[in-house]
């Protein structure tokens, strides 16, 4: 545990100086994202034509110094996480092993990227981790300094709220979620054709990223309280109705088709349930507090209306986890926008001593919730840590 320790808070004090100098966390982070946003764009362009010193602007610099110390102890782990040695030694060995073939499950992406540390490493898998780390840490780093309007505060939730652990398990889906937080920004600036091309790039680390399109309209979509409270009654009253439309579009778009039909029946699916139950109460948490702030600090609904979208398919897919296999997984592809959407509701509040007790209680739940679930009860196996000098 004392590594993670370590390394979140050397991550938050890169982080922090990297706000400060940016001029974000506060209450002017609007405009100064705005300014940070461009300069994020001039250092991708430096970086594409290779022109240049990238890490002119202090607070990308502190940034990637931020991103630092999460990569490397991602990167560097050995037999840590539940699918390490099953899954993804498995799909190593089968693409080294296949010439050119790199296709796997159509996720053509991930198969390159195995491909390519074969090229390098051969027949020593380890260069994949490190590889798919890039992707995953790199892509979520590159939507928050350029998307957050508290840096700081979002790389702590990206730690304490269990998605930088999840992401030592499932690590194509992460991967295609973190190319999506990074897209998100696309939608914000409505620029419909590269949003469409990350969504294509996360497609070929999986297939889950389909379930992505829609989200352009997102924001297009107003939030009626009475169509929320109808929609939860229907979800009780008639749940397999859900069901049956969720496997229906999973089968047809051949997402997580395969997972469902493994998990409908078996005893792996009542397990899997019962974890589940937590998500489901995070999420319906957070559902409540975000309407609750809309209704008494942005009543027009201008900064809260998309954030509310999210986290409702959020919660309606952790609720369907008692009748739909893996529902959860279905789940986090939205509720991860939490590390974005946290630091813009909370800041909404205008008596900072409310805004700083709710922050410091949010923290605190997310800090027992990892600690009960990666250390104590083991999910995912990131504990204990070790490297691949030590294996």
């Amino acid at each position: 545990m004392l590594v993670y320790i370590v390394t979140l808070i050397l991550s938050l004090m890169c982080a922090y100086a990297s706000d400060k100098v940016a001029g974000t966390g506060n209450e002017n982070s609007a405009a100064a994202g705005k300014k940070l946003r461009i300069r994020i764009n001039r250092f991708s362009r430096t970086i594409i034509r290779l022109k240049g010193n990238p890490f002119a602007d202090k607070s990308i610099f502190l940034a990637f110094l931020s991103f630092l110390p999460l990569y490397i102890v991602s990167a560097i782990r050995y037999m840590v996480g539940t699918d390490y040695s099953g899954t993804y030694r498995t799909i190593y060995n089968y693409t080294y092993n296949d010439g050119w073939h790199f296709s796997f499950n159509g996720e053509t992406l991930y198969g390159l990227l195995n491909k390519i540390a074969s090229i390098y490493s051969g027949d020593n898998y380890i260069g994949v981790f490190a590889l798919s780390s890039l992707v995953v840490i790199g892509f979520i780093f590159w939507g928050l300094r350029n998307q957050s309007v508290n840096f700081t505060y979002s790389v702590l939730l990206f730690v304490l709220s269990g998605y930088y652990f999840w992401s030592f398990n499932a690590v194509r889906q992460m991967a295609a979620m973190a190319i999506f937080l990074y897209a998100y920004r696309f939608v914000e600036e409505r620029k419909p054709f590269k949003y469409l091309f990350f969504i294509i790039l996360a497609y070929g680390f999986h297939t889950v990223a389909l379930l992505y399109l829609p989200v352009y309209f997102i924001g297009k979509v107003k939030v009626n309280f009475p169509a929320i409270i109808s929609g939860a009654v229907i979800l009780v009253i008639f749940p397999t109705t859900w069901r049956d439309l969720a496997y229906g579009i999973s089968s047809r778009l051949a997402v997580f088709s395969t997972y469902v039909e493994r998990y409908f029946d078996s005893s792996k699916f009542s397990s899997y349930t019962e974890s589940s139950l937590i998500h489901v109460l995070i999420n319906a948490l957070f559902l409540a507090l975000y309407i609750v702030i809309s209704l008494i600090y942005d009543k027009k609904r201008e900064k809260s209306n998309v954030w509310i979208n999210f986290q409702i398919i959020a919660f309606g897919f952790s609720a369907l986890a008692s009748i739909l296999p893996l529902a959860n997984r279905l789940s986090r592809m939205f509720s991860i926008m939490q590390i974005l959407s946290i630091p813009v509701m909370t800041g909404l509040i205008s008596d900072k001593r409310i805004r700083i007790l709710i922050n410091l209680a949010i923290i605190i739940c997310f800090a027992m919730y990892s600690y009960v679930t990666f250390y104590v009860l083991g999910y995912h196996d990131v504990f204990p840590y070790r490297t691949i000098f030590n294996r």
